[in-house]
């Protein structure tokens, strides 16, 4: 419940499949709806004459763990009604401009929260070296989008974890 904003109900769920120890598959789905919080003129967006809050997302992924590398695919669609906001975009005034929503096509730098509502896909992928103290992680992601114009983002992240502190 983000007071004055919307109303958020999100679900997710992931499936690990092992072949063997070095092996294994996932598969995840993610979907949720949101509506206007507050009434009348206590609404930020039906205030600003900006549209209601009405938004449907979805979204899978797929994941490929080998030994030390990994492979996800993952797949957002978000969307509304003719009056929505942003076409449907997801209201979340917590995690704007952070990227820590937890969409499957989140980047690095922005995801689908501080665009609009469309569709998006990313490729990520992470190399695990130096006893997993060492990844690297590219990545794609492609954003097609209703109000906002398409746009892509590639990102590459690198974390050392220094074995001696815990």
């Amino acid at each position: 419940q983000f007071n004055n904003y919307a109303n958020l109900a999100y679900t997710d769920a992931t499936l690990k499949l092992e072949v063997n120890k070095d092996l294994n598959f996932t598969i995840a789905a993610q979907g949720g709806i949101e509506g206007g919080n507050g009434q009348g003129n206590s609404n930020v967006f039906t205030n600003a004459n900006l549209g209601n809050v009405s938004s449907n997302f979805v979204g899978a992924q797929l994941g490929l763990n080998y030994d030390i590398f990994s492979l996800q695919l993952g797949y957002n669609n978000i969307w509304g009604g003719e009056n929505a906001y942003g076409g449907g975009t997801i209201v979340s005034p917590y995690t704007y401009q952070l990227a820590t929503d937890p969409l499957y096509t989140t980047g690095w730098l922005l995801g689908m929260v501080e665009r609009s509502a469309g569709s998006a896909y990313k490729i990520a992928t992470t190399l695990n070296l130096l006893d997993n103290n060492l990844q690297i992680g590219p990545s794609y992601e492609n954003f097609a989008t209703y109000v906002d114009p398409a746009s892509y983002e590639y990102d590459i992240q690198i974390v050392y974890t220094v074995p001696q502190i815990k």
